[in-house]
């Protein structure tokens, strides 16, 4: 399967994301990092997500971290299987 780019639109830091692992194989998420400190890019973060109807929760992504120029998180999916469902509070 190929990969997919999921985004949290609008994303103002509260929102958090329920992602769901229909597959027989854990997949490793990342959510992609737009910031830098010092002239130096800070590198995103990785997740795994469990098989087998596995879950994992994100925490709200802070904006100055994860947004891109126009206002959305990003994490790449590289099964393009998972279930993401977003809730904002």
């Amino acid at each position: 399967a190929s990969g997919a780019d999921v985004y949290v639109e609008d994303n103002d830091g509260n929102v958090v994301v329920r992602v769901t692992n229909p597959t027989g194989a854990a997949v490793t998420i990342t959510l992609v990092s737009t910031a830098s400190l010092a002239g130096h890019t800070v590198g995103g973060k990785t997740i795994s997500v469990p098989s087998g109807g596995g879950e994992r929760w994100l925490k709200p992504l802070p904006p100055a971290v994860y947004n891109n120029d126009v206002g959305d998180a990003h994490i790449t999916d590289p099964s393009g299987q998972l279930v993401f469902v977003g809730l904002r509070f």
